[in-house]
């Protein structure tokens, strides 16, 4: 199945119209994708301890063999060929935990995606019965919105400290994940799409045996949405 890809991928820091109507002058100002710091460095946005940030990720995969289904399978996430994705428009609000005090302390992260991606990473990819295949209708096929991250980190005083990450995170297992600012390439190895989870719910608990070694132990209901 020989195809070319073409991407644009850039951190989205705020709509052009925004940084257009910035009192910020032009010095001071690091591009229109810098906008979204207007948010960030609020003064209850810093005093909570939160940020947000986005992204966009869109391209185009060829398939000289021209399917007339525009099926790329057996890849995900860009199988659809020949024609132009939006495959991610995704936003996150973040609180980083404070892992190196002497007090506890509690963090998280919220990560909404649309796109033709968002339907890998809602709990059933292929059931359509589920809550989140319906958040934007269940007639729409490839395009969906999914939330593949919403969990609480909380940081507890003992010993070194531990680190409990309970909801919905991406798997700690392999290489890559199902958000493109985090991957290095545009598509993904089958090692990826078939041979690990992408989500968990469930519970973790990590702890620093060493500066550069931590155990991570937890229960969890398996792999979600491969």
């Amino acid at each position: 199945m020989p195809h070319s890809s073409f991407r644009t991928r850039e951190w989205l820091y705020a709509a052009p119209l925004l940084m257009a109507m910035s009192p910020l002058p032009a010095e001071e100002r690091a591009g229109l994708l810098n906008g979204l710091s207007l948010i960030n460095d609020l003064p209850w946005m810093k005093a909570a301890g939160l940020r947000v940030h986005s992204w966009a990720d869109a391209g185009i995969v060829y398939n000289a063999n021209d399917p007339g289904d525009g099926y790329n399978g057996p890849v995900v996430f860009a199988d659809r060929a020949n024609e132009f994705n939006l495959h991610q428009l995704g936003g996150e609000l973040i609180r980083d935990v404070n892992t190196g005090g002497d007090h506890w302390d509690v963090g998280g992260k919220l990560t909404l995606m649309y796109g033709s991606d968002a339907r890998f990473n809602t709990i059933n990819p292929y059931g359509g019965g589920h809550w989140d295949n319906r958040l934007i209708g269940s007639d729409e096929r490839f395009y969906k919105l999914a939330i593949p991250n919403a969990y609480l980190d909380i940081f507890t005083p003992i010993g070194k400290g531990l680190t409990t990450r309970i909801g919905r995170f991406y798997t700690i297992m392999g290489y890559e994940t199902g958000l493109s600012p985090d991957n290095f390439f545009y598509t993904h190895p089958y090692t990826f799409q078939y041979g690990e989870p992408f989500t968990h719910f469930g519970m973790t608990t990590t702890y620093p045996v060493h500066q550069n070694l931590s155990v991570t132990l937890g229960a969890v209901t398996g792999g979600i949405a491969n």
